[in-house]
């Protein structure tokens, strides 16, 4: 895919790079420098040499997959005085919503009306009625209760269609929805410190960065997605919510259920419903909508993935695709994450939220709650009025009391843990609970599990409620929170191997994926390796050559080349659009290594033949730098202008700095100037400054030596620590002459 904002402002791809380089001075010092390494990303080795006073730069090795991203946002500072709360802008005409007719009975009631609903809700909540005489009823003695139970919820939501079970309720304008409707947590704490179950908003440090992308100019530059990123308890749906209350809050909103794995098609996938359902929906006269996806992290590998973003901001014209997912999700390590992932990171870069407040944030929560001043639990506000100490202490609780629902609990965890989300099936506890619950039954029959699930789920507090089941999918599952995750991680440690090993065998093969990933960020590459080879097996198009380019990855980071060649092979061979283009860049490298320069050059051809976004320009410059090696001169220009011109921002940079080289050995200053240029325009963080150093010195040869000086003082301010070294060099030579 390209990416949601390609449609308004074209994409540009995202590319990491590590690399090696030696920079030569006039002196023959050499300096060895590491760019930005990432443990996802073969290492990419420059070398700048010294030859006849010039510098110049030769790229061996491979860069990772690459992903086109939707340009940003600008994220400057947010700004120092947010206002307070202002309210929702003025909503348009709500359609032809019948005023209420007035009351038939000319008789004046003394009491007022219940309070009259601003849209018809079909499921009203009954109301009292009052008896034939309405006698003051006493009233109900005050419980001294420390913790009394939550603010009723609101009226239940208007049911969707049964062919509809994508969507949570009918589309509903926002300024008529509760949050609890839209899953924002209604608190007993916050019920009873400040007396309403949604507390007063205190606004945070994103929210003026926020405001920002929700401006016409910036949702058309991403296409209308906007994503807000968080740990656990750090408040992201309520943040993004009031945003939007704050931008759009007249406009309709279409609520998305999560996924439900095991359910029917829409249900499982239900972005991907809403997205073909969208000219069924009936949209046309309630103007451009919102589509929310609250803890989106569950529908990745369910339906979230570029090209569904794509399908859905351009068959909803105008609308705002609003995202709230899980920081620890996005930090899986990226060595075979999939494109979205990489697109959803950067599109939050600017709207990442910690369960801690700042000084900033804190000193407004200071405002809201005065009397809350010296309560040091104010610091963490979203997750104390969220309920996240209570579902600890709970959990807590239960672990003294209870072990074998604690170990019910624990299992449930297990699955966030091992980087899964979304309902637990209840048999995957059933089998974990055999192992970690001392003297439980384990057997298929699972009765004491059963027991302990029951007991789970029999307390209706929210806040107190360890595991939610689910309905609607195919087996028996369970929901458990993400703080009660954070806690049995803290008390119990490690995921124990055995574990790891019973999920690897039990989950499918896009979540061997995820879950090989999950065991790269813990440090076990045997469980990757298991986990992977295990997805390589199966007989999924899409995940086994995805499995088999993350493998040879990983064995070519271990230095083992012979595995590492014959797991790129299987990826090229699966004819694979995306993975067998950048297993073959990769697999020349591999070669390359081991001194197979002709099937290098074979492998490096493959990727060039795909056309593919990042494979095609990388290949065609490592086969330039394997010319240039050979002499053959005239094809590492060819393939040089070629990696020039894909505009590709590593490959394109690189290329022009080594392509200005060989065109300054064969006199042609020109060119090799506006290559130089180019490469210094391109922003690259290092081979602009190097590119800078060598124009400064063929300025020097051309004895243009005041463009030359002023180009060395600028590097030497740029930073780049091993280029001013460098260019320091060159600015004492000509102070000498």
């Amino acid at each position: 895919m390209t990416d949601p904002a390609s449609q308004a402002s074209g994409s540009r791809p995202w590319q990491e790079l590590a690399a090696w380089a030696l920079v030569g001075s006039g002196g023959g010092s050499l300096v060895s420098i590491l760019f930005g390494a990432d443990p996802s990303i073969s290492v990419v080795v420059a070398v700048l040499t010294m030859a006849g006073g010039g510098l110049t730069l030769a790229v061996l090795r491979r860069a990772a997959p690459g992903i086109s991203v939707g340009e940003q946002p600008s994220s400057a500072a947010p700004d120092p005085d947010p206002e307070p709360e202002p309210a929702p802008d003025p909503e348009p005409e709500p359609g032809p919503e019948p005023a209420p007719a007035p009351e038939p009975e000319p008789e004046p009631e003394p009491a007022p009306e219940p309070e009259l609903e601003s849209e018809p809700e079909p499921a009203p909540e009954p109301e009292p009625t009052p008896e034939s005489e309405p006698e003051p009823e006493p009233a109900p003695e005050p419980e001294p209760e420390p913790e009394p139970d939550p603010a009723p919820e609101p009226a239940p939501e208007p049911v969707p269609a049964p062919h509809r079970p994508f969507l949570r309720m009918a589309p509903t304008p926002l300024g008529d929805l509760d949050p609890a409707q839209v899953g924002i947590v209604a608190s007993a704490t916050a019920q009873r410190v400040v007396g309403q179950a949604q507390p007063p908003y205190v606004r945070r440090d994103v929210d003026a960065a926020l405001d920002r992308s929700l401006q016409p100019d910036a949702l058309a530059s991403t296409g209308g997605v906007v994503v807000v990123r968080g740990a656990p308890g750090s408040g992201t749906s309520r943040t993004l919510w009031e945003a939007l209350r704050r931008a759009a809050g007249y406009r309709t909103v279409l609520v998305v259920e999560p996924p439900l794995p095991g359910g029917d098609d829409l249900a499982a996938r239900p972005l991907e419903a809403l997205a073909d359902a969208v000219p069924s929906l009936d949209l046309a006269d309630r103007g451009p909508v919102i589509v929310w996806i609250d803890d989106a992290h569950e529908h990745l590998g369910q339906g979230l993935t570029l090209p569904v973003l794509d399908r859905l901001v351009s068959r909803l014209p105008g609308c705002i695709v609003a995202l709230t997912i899980s920081a620890p999700r996005l930090r899986l390590p990226d060595l075979v994450a999939e494109p979205v992932e990489r697109w959803l990171r950067a599109a939050s870069d600017a709207h990442d939220l910690s369960p801690e407040l700042s000084d900033d944030e804190l000193g407004r929560a200071f405002g809201r709650f005065p009397d809350q001043s010296l309560n040091p639990r104010l610091r963490w506000l979203p997750s104390w009025f969220g309920a996240a100490d209570q579902l600890r202490d709970r959990y807590r609780e239960v672990r003294e009391n209870d072990p074998l629902l604690a170990a019910v609990i624990t299992a449930a965890a297990t699955w966030h843990r091992v980087g899964l989300h979304g309902p637990v099936p209840v048999d995957l506890i059933r089998a974990l609970v055999g192992q970690t619950a001392a003297g439980s039954d384990g057997a298929p029959d699972g009765h004491p599990v059963d027991e302990a699930l029951d007991r789970a789920t029999a307390e209706v507090a929210p806040d107190r409620t360890l595991l939610v089941p689910v309905p609607g999918a195919g087996e028996p599952s369970y929901r458990v929170a993400s703080t009660v995750v954070d806690e049995v991680a803290l008390l119990e440690g490690p995921v124990p191997t055995s574990i790891w090993r019973t999920i690897i065998d039990r989950v499918s093969p896009e979540q061997l994926v995820v879950v090989g990933r999950a065991a790269l960020a813990a440090e076990r590459t045997d469980l990757v390796e298991q986990a992977w080879e295990r997805a390589l097996g199966s007989s999924d198009d899409e995940v086994a050559p995805l499995a088999a380019f993350g493998l040879g990855l990983l064995y070519e980071q271990q230095g083992h080349a012979g595995r590492a060649e014959a797991s790129y092979r299987h990826a090229v061979e699966s004819g694979h659009a995306g993975h067998a283009p950048m297993a073959a860049f990769h697999l020349g490298g591999v070669l390359e290594d081991v001194e197979r320069v002709g099937e290098a050059e074979v492998a490096y051809q493959q990727a060039l033949a795909a056309r593919h976004a990042d494979a095609t320009p990388m290949a065609a410059f490592n086969l330039g730098w394997l010319y240039e090696q050979q002499r053959r001169t005239e094809e590492a220009i060819s393939s040089y202008e070629q990696a020039v011109d894909s505009g590709h921002p590593e490959a394109g940079p690189m290329a022009a700095y080594n392509l200005a080289w060989l065109l300054e050995q064969q006199r042609r200053r020109k060119e090799a100037e506006n290559l130089y240029r180019a490469a210094i325009a391109s922003g690259h963080p290092d081979i602009g400054p190097m590119a800078a150093v060598s124009l400064g010195i063929l300025l020097e040869r051309l004895q243009r030596a005041r463009e030359a000086r002023k180009l060395f003082e600028r590097v030497v301010n740029s930073g780049h620590e091993e280029a001013a070294a460098a260019a320091k060099l060159r600015l004492r030579g000509l102070r000498r002459r």
